[in-house]
């Protein structure tokens, strides 16, 4: 828990110069991020902490560890007040938590301290700074017509203001995702024209403006944007030398892992794909689906290595990705094909998961060790002897690991 905590911690700050536990619950898929936009929209009446598949005291656990942790950081806390994203409640502050203590961790930001921190009573004399404090906060409640006044107030007041022209792009970019995408070419091929136009505008301009004048993470402002460009592909056949023309790609950035899953599953041909195996794995991981998910990650490997190994380095598992870095330190002591047995012996636990999960093409080595811990576990020797032969027919040295840890 220590070390997945801490990080986390450091991976936020190293993009957004701030830690926030609702963006760590989010990333680590212990909040789904659908859940939380119905929160926000008033379609789920529960708490935040409802939201969670944590428990109370696992999340007192996780949140007290990682204050702790950003303390010793030097960060200072801010409170954040969560509202609303709709008209009807957004000055409304949204219920978080019955208890109190989880509460007040949950509507934490963590910063670094500013080396030239402003006297309060100077902040507030200076009326362009709390205009647009004024303006950052209706732009993240989505309210842009009142934001677009805010800024019309700016514009009056500090004509000269570094990031007007940037505010002013990312209000009427906001506008703009209000609407969905309208496909009205006279074929496929003008539709994904038009589609990879809106993607490209968001990748190339809109997410690097939002990481450059932001003063926090762009995700709940980013998010309808990577709505609309999924709803207009979905059904779109995927087509591998466009990889991010499909919506199984909009929706991972989305962070709508069933809509993930759903769309890449609709493939006929999705097991034969490395591309979409990798984002089929994160769904899976990401919605507590540990042992499935980490199972794809192998078939990846057996599919493609080249593709395989790159992506590995990017795993959210944190033990996987330990396990890795350990098989690679071994120096090609073994093959890289046998790293799916040793993955398997290194994480015995996630065995059990995977009684029920069957899909073809892993290799050999996955299915005898598999085999062989099932058999060891269940204590069922004569079996186990037959996964010991087939192991030693397609890997003497997992066989030897085996032995020696058993």
């Amino acid at each position: 828990m220590k070390q997945e905590i801490q990080s986390a911690v450091e991976q936020q700050l190293m993009v957004t110069g701030a830690y926030s536990p609702l963006e760590w619950l989010i990333d680590s898929g212990h909040v789904l991020y659908p859940d939380y936009v119905a929160w926000r929209n008033g379609d789920e009446s529960g708490s935040l902490q409802s939201l969670s598949h944590l428990s109370e005291s696992e999340l007192l656990d996780f949140l007290n560890a990682a204050a702790q942790f950003a303390g010793k950081l030097g960060l200072e806390s801010e409170v954040v007040v969560l509202k609303g994203w709709q008209r009807d409640n957004a000055q409304q502050a949204l219920f978080v938590s019955r208890n109190d203590q989880l509460a007040t961790l949950l509507q934490q930001r963590w910063c670094r301290p500013e080396k030239d921190v402003q006297q309060f009573d100077l902040f507030m004399d200076n009326p362009t700074l709390v205009l647009e404090n004024d303006f950052l906060e209706l732009f993240f409640l989505r309210r842009w017509d009142d934001a677009q006044k805010k800024l019309d107030k700016i514009y009056q007041c500090d004509p000269g203001h570094a990031k007007l022209g940037s505010y002013e792009n990312l209000v009427a970019y906001g506008q703009h995702c209000e609407q969905p995408i309208v496909l009205v070419g006279d074929s496929c091929r003008d539709d994904l024209a038009l589609i990879e136009e809106e993607l490209l505008g968001l990748e190339s301009e809109v997410e690097p403006l939002c990481a450059r004048v932001l003063s926090r993470s762009g995700r709940d402002y980013l998010a309808p944007a990577w709505a609309r460009i999924g709803a207009a592909l979905e059904g779109q056949e995927f087509v591998p030398e466009h990889p991010k023309l499909h919506a199984s790609y909009a929706w991972q950035q989305y962070h709508d892992w069933g809509k993930t899953q759903r769309s890449i599953e609709s493939e006929p041909d999705y097991l034969r794909q490395p591309v979409l195996l990798w984002r089929l794995a994160l769904a899976h991981c990401y919605q507590q689906r540990r042992g499935p998910g980490l199972a794809l990650l192998c078939l990846v490997l057996s599919l493609d290595q080249a593709f395989a190994s790159q992506q590995f380095e990017q795993c959210p598992d944190v033990r996987f990705l330990s396990i890795w870095q350990a098989f690679q330190d071994l120096e090609g002591e073994l093959p890289l094909s046998d790293f799916p047995g040793w993955w398997l012996l290194h994480d015995r636990g996630v065995v059990a998961q995977l009684k029920d999960f069957s899909v073809s093409g892993i290799g050999l080595v996955y299915a005898a060790v598999s085999g062989l811990l099932l058999a060891s576990a269940e204590q069922d020797m004569t079996t186990e002897l037959v996964f010991r032969k087939r192991l030693l027919e397609c890997s003497p040295g997992l066989l030897k690991v085996y032995l020696q840890d058993k």
